[in-house]
């Protein structure tokens, strides 16, 4: 027979020996065994080829069931086997009073408040440390995107880019370009940076802020192949999901939390309103309910001269019959 307990205690000292390291340690997100397993939701999927499934229900009408050794046509889809009834087992009561454990359900009660207390310590420290992670990454995609933009406008006001005869913007007019961009390859210098998918990608520049988003985005995520720039895609997007992903079920958590406290707030607030139209003797009987429901009954036990008055709030009492 199982012993009966709440959790088990060598887990929950391990737990709380090691409570330091595990808030400390930075773990990175390893995302090999979830792409083996199944593969991701929030990515697009490649349609391949397209086929039309046979949605004809009657097609297996006429083939023939085996249930129980016997062939039964389709049109008896349905066949009911007699199942023995099951005789009645005679319970014995238990030898061991509930007192006995009292003591050790006190104990664990207290040991399980303290586990509850430091899960929620844990849970809270992800959320910061997550949203402070997400925020991080959101900033350098800002800074990567204003870079860009200042590259750009820097390419058009020289008159300089891809294609030698387009035009660019130089103060209020376009002047036409003569001459492509001409970057000496001692001075090239591959970084990463996003384009507008959302997509790493390795581009020749001479800033550092496109290294802050590798460097972040390595020090979150494991990443087997740093050469690997598929690999590089995949963990980024995955890591930006998962962050994003637990940020909206914490949010939403906070809003169920406060929805549960107002409604609770609101039925005391009604019961008040609904107390003042009524008479005195209904808001007795309901209050005397109320209490009954939490508390217990009044119990009156009859003797022959008395009623002895046991009440869950006020101390027990004795009232003789003659003087009632």
């Amino acid at each position: 027979m199982n012993k009966r307990q709440l959790r088990n205690t060598n887990q929950y000292v391990k737990e709380k020996e090691e409570i330091h390291e595990v808030v400390n340690d930075e773990d990175k997100f390893d995302f090999d065994n979830y792409l083996v397993q199944k593969l991701p939701k929030k990515l697009p999927i490649a349609v391949s080829a397209t086929s039309t499934i046979n949605t004809n229900l009657y097609c297996i009408r006429n083939r023939s069931i085996v249930i129980n050794k016997k062939t039964l046509k389709a049109p008896l889809l349905y066949h009911y086997v007699t199942k023995k009834r099951i005789k009645s087992i005679k319970h014995k009561k238990d030898t061991l009073n509930d007192e006995l454990y009292l003591k050790y359900h006190t104990k664990m009660e207290k040991e399980e408040k303290k586990m509850a207390n430091i899960d929620k310590n844990l849970l809270f420290f992800q959320f910061d440390n997550y949203s402070e992670q997400l925020n991080t990454l959101n900033m350098l995609q800002e800074n990567i995107n204003t870079a860009r933009k200042r590259k750009d406008e820097k390419l058009l006001v020289n008159g300089k880019g891809k294609h030698s005869h387009k035009k660019s913007f130089h103060g209020n007019q376009y002047v036409k370009a003569e001459e492509p961009l001409k970057v000496s390859k001692s001075k090239k210098q591959k970084t990463m940076c996003t384009n507008d998918n959302g997509n790493l990608m390795i581009i020749n520049s001479l800033s550092n802020p496109f290294n802050d988003v590798f460097k972040k985005l390595t020090s979150i995520t494991k990443i087997n192949d740093l050469r690997n720039l598929e690999e590089i895609n995949l963990k980024y997007k995955l890591t930006i999901f998962e962050l994003e992903e637990f940020m909206e079920k914490f949010e939403n958590l906070k809003k169920k939390e406060s929805s549960l406290r107002n409604n609770e707030q609101n039925d005391e607030s009604s019961d008040e309103e609904e107390d003042l139209t009524m008479k005195v003797a209904d808001l007795k009987r309901k209050r005397l309910r109320k209490r009954c429901s939490k508390l217990g009954p009044i119990i009156k036990i009859k003797l022959n001269n008395s009623v002895i008055v046991i009440d869950p709030i006020l101390p027990p009492k004795i009232i003789k019959l003659s003087d009632v």
